[in-house]
């Protein structure tokens, strides 16, 4: 998938990539993993607290580099 770069269509394209396949996998470069990652904290805390219906437990998030190294 690729990112728009803005916090909300990040979230957005998590939200996707884990309510549409059986597994949510979010690749991101470098530069983008600091929001990414921010974006991950912020589901984490809606859990916590109950506010959202969607689990998020199937969403796996790697940078480009992690995920080269997966199939090396």
């Amino acid at each position: 998938m690729t990112f728009s770069g803005s916090s909300k269509h990040i979230l957005g394209d998590m939200l996707n990539a884990s309510a549409i396949g059986l597994y949510g996998i979010v690749v991101g470069r470098p530069e983008m993993m600091p929001k990414i990652k921010r974006n991950a904290e912020y589901i984490k805390q809606i859990t916590k607290l109950e506010k959202q219906q969607i689990s998020f437990q199937n969403l796996l998030i790697v940078s480009t580099e992690e995920f080269k190294q997966l199939f090396s």
